[in-house]
């Protein structure tokens, strides 16, 4: 009987274990991943992949990716289905910087977006890097 308490611990342990939430392991939907420049997602352009521009309203009708689709950050998870609907499509988001893309696409994956990618930098690399461009008329 020395051994009870030891073995009703053992015991309790394996029925809290057995009880408690389970918690996922990461799972690759919901992972950063690797943040690519505006020359590195050329070959995805040229394959069709949707290019999100996730700026303000006033960003994008200053200058926008030729062929982009406008989803402010803001907006993601409220318009996505909408206006996404291939949740097995490839997917680049940029902003101007990339903070607010890298918060999309993390939105996008929690969404169940299986091929999305934060571009690093932003639209003015984009320009820089010579894609084309829709940008407002001159005044």
């Amino acid at each position: 009987m020395t051994n009870c308490p030891r073995l009703v611990a053992i015991l309790l342990a394996g029925a809290l274990a057995l009880t408690a939430p389970m918690v996922p392991a990461a799972d690759a939907n919901t992972e950063a991943a690797p943040r690519p420049s505006a020359s590195e997602v050329r070959p995805a352009y040229a394959a069709g992949a949707k290019f999100v521009d996730v700026r303000s309203a006033a960003e994008w009708s200053n200058g926008h990716l030729e062929g982009a689709l406008h989803l402010p950050v803001a907006d993601v998870a409220e318009q996505a289905a909408r206006v996404l609907p291939d949740k097995n499509q490839p997917i680049i988001t940029y902003c101007a910087a990339g903070g607010r893309a890298e918060t999309a696409a993390e939105s996008l994956r929690h969404l169940g977006y299986t091929q999305v990618t934060a571009m690093t930098g932003g639209y003015a690399d984009l320009k820089a890097a010579n894609y084309p461009v829709v940008e407002a008329p001159a005044d």
